[in-house]
């Protein structure tokens, strides 16, 4: 038998070639993978219902929308809302759904009458919301979160937008894999999940799916 000094070579690189294929074949399999980060997995995932949308493209990145404080059930703490309705106006200013974005500081009167006074201020709509009964999430329950929302001509006080919103907030349980042990998470926070709600409203205004469309949107949406 005759020994190749490059023969043996060839053979410890093929080997080393399989070792790192087999090692990108098992990890391919891995939800680590198809995650690009862990904190990804851990955000709640919203689910939105469009009961109103307009026909047409509204180009609200033009217009001024005056939003009155979110509406709560009963036993909620006021200043909870508050803090509440000013992460929604964030994040609308964020995405730059419309030109101005501006929060009344307290509810005025009826809803009438903050359409009078959206209209006689110059703004183009009114947006009112109700933030529905939240289950906050505690060790390894699962929390939740929903937000209803009207977006309201001030000129013809017809409803431009009316969408609904809803986050499940799931903890994450430790899960050991071949090559990989995913810690223990807790469920996002109520605000997380509001967070991600409204972030979707402001996506769905923002590209402007009209009536027809919003079926098909809402479908991509929600998978």
């Amino acid at each position: 038998m005759i020994y190749s000094p490059g023969l043996r070579c060839f053979g410890f690189r093929l080997s080393g070639i399989c070792f790192a294929l087999l090692l990108l074949l098992l990890n391919a399999c891995s939800p680590v993978a198809r995650n690009s980060t862990l904190a990804e997995s851990a955000l709640p995932q919203p689910r939105l219902v469009i009961y109103i949308a307009p026909e047409t493209p509204v180009f609200t990145n033009t217009q001024k929308v005056l939003l009155a404080p979110l509406r709560l059930s009963l036993h909620e703490a006021e200043d909870w809302g508050l803090a509440m309705t000013k992460l929604l106006q964030d994040i609308f200013l964020q995405h730059r759904v419309f030109s101005v974005t501006e929060r009344v500081p307290q509810s005025n009167g009826s809803e009438d009458q903050m359409l009078d006074n959206a209209a006689n201020r110059g703004f183009d709509y009114l947006m009112v919301g109700e933030v529905r009964p939240p289950v906050c999430p505690v060790g390894n329950s699962t929390g939740w979160v929903g937000l209803n929302i009207r977006i309201i001509s001030a000129k013809n006080r017809s409803t431009i937008w009316h969408i609904y919103g809803e986050a499940y907030l799931y903890p994450e349980q430790r899960r050991h894999y071949l090559f990989y042990e995913r810690p223990y998470r807790p469920a996002p926070s109520l605000a997380q999940g509001l967070e991600a709600v409204a972030t979707a409203m402001a996506n769905v205004i923002r590209l402007q799916p009209t009536g027809s469309e919003v079926q098909r949107f809402t479908a991509n949406l929600n998978r």
